[in-house]
């Protein structure tokens, strides 16, 4: 099997997108370079690589950055990125992920990078659920060296109602008192919120800036919905989640936030994840992910028991690490092997 690795430029990204979103197995919102490009230019020293079969098709993606710790080179996927690792095509069988996986380690140890890291993504995500890069990466030689707690709801299962029938009646009384549910609300009031939701529960602030915020909105006009619950009498916004429709069937929430100062506030997010979790499911989508509720083995307990009880169920999403690229062997003894 003969591959040949081509750098990115920005003259592919058409192709490039087009494989992660129709043509991969484990492609996502978060492995297009759409998404990538809303970095500054020189914030980080990509190392994204097309991977093209014999045939001159392209097999699979890798988007990545070359970090540079104490002069020793450092391979992240992806470093501005949820998630990364290689995308690869959905007819590819495992010997062949292996084989790709083999001989871009093999590529990085050329360049000199001492350690690799891969932050894999759940596996809901990809369609069918995929297995084959996990067990590449162990075959290989990666340790599974951390996992973050993430919580996913199963939009197509017949429970899609909150567990709590108190819940529920909280969420049909607002609906009686005319709460107003937008998709695609004013980016700068929900970010306004969600910042001061982070500031004043957690001292931190949003990921992305509001121009970054604003910016993938413009990239992905139907792909990023910015919901809010506002008030029927003042329109102020109660509550705002931020979705990103991640991939063909699963989705990606970025940010929760409640004016938990306003008592009016009161169950208007429970009221705005059922509205959300309907008009999904209605569009066909299978999966919405709550993300991460953990650093390390460091709980947030209160958010995790907040989307446990919206019937959200946990799921670890996965980082990988090749510490010594400088003793790797490749795996594929030759050619007829593979």
């Amino acid at each position: 099997m003969q591959l040949l690795f081509v750098n990115y430029e920005d003259k592919f990204l058409d192709s490039w997108d087009f494989f992660v979103k129709n043509e991969s197995r484990n492609g996502t919102i978060f492995h297009e370079q759409k998404f990538l490009s809303y970095h500054p230019e020189n914030r980080f020293h990509r190392f994204d690589k097309i991977c093209y079969n014999q045939k001159n098709e392209i097999i699979a993606v890798i988007p990545g950055v070359i970090a540079t710790d104490d002069g020793k080179k450092r391979y992240v996927s992806h470093l501005g990125s949820t998630s990364g690792g290689v995308v690869y095509s959905k007819h590819a069988t495992t010997r062949e992920v292996l084989f790709i996986l083999d001989s871009f380690i093999l590529l990085l140890k050329n360049e000199s990078v001492e350690s690799a890291e891969f932050r894999i993504h759940e596996p809901f995500f990809s369609s069918p659920h995929h297995g084959e890069l996990e067990y590449c990466l162990w075959y290989t030689g990666f340790l599974n060296v951390s996992k973050e707690l993430s919580t996913v709801f199963q939009l197509a299962s017949q429970d899609t109602q909150f567990v709590s029938k108190r819940t529920m009646s909280y969420i049909r009384s607002l609906e009686k008192k005319g709460f107003i549910i937008n998709r695609d609300d004013s980016v700068e009031e929900t970010y306004n919120l969600i910042k001061l939701n982070l500031e004043k529960r957690y001292n931190k602030k949003p990921t992305h800036s509001l121009e970054e915020l604003e910016k993938l909105k413009k990239i992905y006009p139907d792909r990023i919905h910015f919901w809010t619950v506002r008030h029927p009498v003042d329109l102020s916004i109660l509550s705002a989640v931020v979705v990103f429709e991640a991939s063909n069937h699963a989705l990606h929430d970025f940010y929760i936030a409640q004016d938990y100062e306003n008592p009016e506030s009161a169950h208007t997010l429970n009221l705005l994840l059922h509205s959300a979790f309907s008009y999904y499911r209605d569009k066909g989508f299978l999966y919405y992910n709550f993300g991460i509720s953990s650093r390390n083995k460091e709980v947030k307990w209160g958010i995790l028991e907040f989307k446990e009880k919206a019937g959200g169920r946990a799921i670890s999403r996965d980082i990988w690490l090749l510490s010594n690229l400088d003793k790797y062997c490749s795996v594929i003894q030759n050619e007829s092997n593979a």
